[in-house]
């Protein structure tokens, strides 16, 4: 929930859902959830190591073992 005075008013706007949640109207974009993985990961993996894993992850159907994806996880 979040509350603003302005103009002498209060304003308050609450919400069951966050944003990104598993709901519509709540789900991220793709743009927007590669923007999130790409921020939450930048001290740990670099950019280019960042789009791998979400290339891995996109085209998750075509990794042929599992194992595969962790390793995307593990900077050089």
């Amino acid at each position: 929930s979040a509350e603003v005075t302005a103009r002498g008013k209060i304003f308050r706007k609450q919400t069951l859902y966050h944003r990104g949640f598993n709901r519509p109207g709540y789900r991220l974009t793709d743009e927007e959830l590669i923007d999130k993985f790409t921020d939450n990961v930048s001290r740990r993996l670099t950019l280019e190591e960042a789009k791998r894993t979400v290339n891995a992850v996109f085209d998750m159907e075509k990794v042929g073992r599992a194992s595969e994806l962790t390793e995307f996880l593990v900077s050089d």
